[in-house]
């Protein structure tokens, strides 16, 4: 019984000790792709549903945050791509994306290896408008495609992220991490003039590192 109760006071601490996660600033570089989901346009409770292409574009970021023992919690500035729809016969880009946000994960898995985590990431999108987007509101707000006098360039708007990742330990200091992302976007258009929103979803997939600081 004596050489059991030594052998369980030696098993539990190191099993406590594998599970801990070092707490610190962190930083993380991220590289990948994404596409778009899904796209529309709603005016006065009316959809008009842009047709998704299955075209891909480049997507990274880089988040700064302090990671607790199973909490993280910073701040990502990441492209998201632009996206693409068919619209003219034709697969024709949406127009690039830049969120800022909050990071706010869930490490439930921890162990010698890595980590495995769940996280929200509310922000804020800035959009820039393609013109064959542009002409696809033009449409929506009763004009023909090529009046595009007054239509917006740029909107900004809210940004929902959930999260999902992997993170290997390499060293106690450095990990690469694989990370699955989906995002809504809602963007007011044309707001000095017309009640235009603008509604899209994309999947976001990437790799990269992190480090601690």
């Amino acid at each position: 019984m004596t050489s059991m109760a030594c052998l369980l006071a030696l098993v539990l601490p190191m099993k406590q000790a594998r599970a801990e996660r070092a707490v610190g600033f962190r930083v993380s570089v991220q590289g990948g792709f994404t596409s778009n989901a899904s796209a529309n346009l709603q005016k006065n409770g009316n959809s008009d549903i842009l047709e998704s292409s299955d075209e891909t574009s480049p997507a990274f970021g880089s988040s700064f945050y302090y990671g607790f023992q199973q909490f993280d919690v910073g701040v990502a500035i990441e492209h998201v791509g632009s996206g693409s729809f068919e619209g003219f016969s034709q697969n024709r880009p949406l127009g690039g994306k830049v969120r800022i946000a909050s990071v706010f994960n869930w490490h439930y898995v921890a162990e010698r290896w890595g980590s495995m985590y769940i996280g929200m990431s509310p922000g804020v999108v800035f959009i820039q408008h393609n013109d064959h987007l542009r002409s696809q509101i033009a449409t929506a707000l009763g004009r023909q495609p090529t009046q595009l006098d007054g239509i917006d360039k740029y909107n900004e708007g809210f940004s929902f992220g959930t999260t999902a990742g992997l993170l290997f330990n390499v060293t106690d200091t450095f990990g690469i991490v694989v990370e699955a992302q989906i995002l809504v976007n809602d963007v007011q258009l044309q707001e000095e003039s017309d009640d235009l929103q603008y509604l899209s979803t994309q999947p976001v997939l990437r790799v990269g590192f992190a480090a601690q600081l």
